[in-house]
């Protein structure tokens, strides 16, 4: 690793050459910088979700987002989670991915973390191997679904609470409807619509939380 590789915070400056990050990685990945610059400002009101680069002799070589998440779970411990990692191919193997993995490791342990978690598409064996080597472990699935048109809502399997058969005002309150059946029993005609459920599991780009995943040279 360069001695004067540096790991900071990003700046709105930075967004140009992290872009070309993306880009560098799929041309279609990175949006344009008026739309970066608006969720990097939304980014900054987050508590602890910050955008990171790794910088040698003033050149953006690599960058990451770091989310630290609260929890009532796990006896409300914080977690971390890693995502949108990106290294320039001109300058692999120079240690910058474990430079940057480093660095936001010990920050998530600062924030008391009890976890760190990153995901990586299922392809990309390199990278697997690379976490792997850092002490990543596999742990469970990850699912994705593209929120289209054609995806499943929360109206396709619940429905407004009819008054006349479950008291109360018709508030738009959602409730289960039976899978396989347009309304419970006894509902008279029309006062429960039907409602389809697709019930389809589809495999894609396995990021934590939906988040974008773009990892592809992190050596």
């Amino acid at each position: 690793m360069s001695a004067d590789l540096i790991v900071r915070a990003a700046e709105p400056a930075d967004l140009p050459a992290v872009l070309e990050l993306y880009r560098e990685l799929d041309p279609d990945d990175a949006g344009d910088l008026a739309e970066a610059r608006a969720v990097f400002d939304r980014m900054g009101r987050y508590p602890d979700y910050g955008l990171y680069v790794a910088e040698a002799e003033g050149e953006v070589l690599g960058t990451f987002t770091l989310l630290v998440a609260e929890n009532i779970a796990h006896g409300c411990a914080r977690s971390a989670v890693i995502e949108a990692v990106a290294v320039s191919g001109a300058a692999q193997g120079r240690g910058i991915g474990r430079a940057m993995m480093g660095w936001a490791l010990d920050r998530a342990r600062e924030k008391g973390c009890y976890k760190a978690a990153l995901s990586t598409r299922m392809s990309r064996e390199r990278a697997h191997a690379f976490y792997e080597g850092l002490g990543f472990r596999r742990h469970g699935f990850s699912f994705t679904t593209e929120l289209g048109e054609t995806d499943i809502s929360a109206r396709d399997t619940l429905s407004p609470r009819p008054s006349s058969h479950w008291g109360g005002g018709t508030d738009g309150t959602l409730h289960l409807a039976p899978l396989g059946r347009g309304r419970p029993a006894g509902a008279g005609e029309g006062a429960y619509p039907a409602q389809g459920v697709d019930g389809r599991t589809e495999p894609g780009h396995d990021g934590v939380s939906g988040g974008t995943d773009v990892t592809e040279r992190v050596s």
